[in-house]
């Protein structure tokens, strides 16, 4: 994924648009999946790098979609760069409203926003390998509490799963739904990965043909058409 988005951008297309059509695939997800957002609350968790992006992307077109949003951030928003910087000053312009996650849930007392309708999980994404830790183990914790009653959607991944193995680190968020930008990852097919990505729902981000040809994948999941390449059982 790393070398097509690099490919994508040397071509021509900007990244930040790239990022784009990551958050309208993802809004798509949750419409199609969860419903109309209009009136409801959805509370937006936004990591350090590119999948807070997303979050902050998607914050935005659900606001405009009528959904009270608040994006809870793991870093100062003076810390952020590049094109999750962008996306994050364009959503605070829009009117989305975002909230250091270290001052929730102590900040809200008993309204609302301690049970969400729905949770955007955007803490971490396919880059990442280890052990998980602090602030992000303990978000991932909360997240799952909230998931006893809200929605939950992962972006690309749910955060804390690793993207070969399909194994929590050693925890994992459980979404509900995963929107998987491009391709599938590994991680996120095996059978070990289903209680952590709910139903995972593959969607375009305009990467072009000629970039996914050029640069092929490392994996393919056997399908039909595969099968069809071995020998029927019994016949060697």
């Amino acid at each position: 994924m790393a070398a097509w988005d690099k490919a994508a951008v040397a071509l021509g297309i900007p990244e930040m648009l790239l990022m784009e059509n990551a958050a309208r695939a993802a809004a798509c997800v949750l419409f199609e999946t969860f419903g109309p957002v209009a009136g409801r609350h959805v509370l937006l968790f936004m990591g350090a790098g590119n999948n807070g992006g997303d979050a902050a992307c998607l914050a935005r077109h659900l606001r405009d979609a009528g959904a009270e949003t608040l994006v809870l951030h793991t870093r100062p928003l003076g810390h952020y760069r590049g094109i999750t910087a962008q996306h994050l000053r364009l959503a605070r312009r829009c009117g989305v409203t975002f909230l250091p996650a270290a001052a929730w849930p102590a900040r809200f007392g008993n309204s609302l926003w301690q049970r969400p309708d729905v949770v955007v999980d955007g803490l971490i994404g396919t880059g990442f390998s280890g052990l998980l830790r602090d602030p992000e183990a303990g978000l991932v914790e909360q997240i799952n509490q909230l998931g006893r009653r809200a929605y939950i959607l992962a972006l690309d991944i749910p955060s804390g799963l690793d993207g070969m193995t399909g194994h929590p680190s050693p925890v994992a968020v459980r979404a509900t739904a995963t929107a998987c930008f491009a391709a599938a990852k590994p991680g996120l097919v095996v059978p070990e990965a289903a209680p952590y990505t709910g139903c995972l729902h593959v969607r375009d981000i305009g990467l072009p043909r000629l970039v996914r040809e050029s640069l092929p994948p490392s994996f393919r999941l056997i399908e039909a058409d595969l099968l069809r390449c071995l020998p029927e059982p019994g016949a060697l």
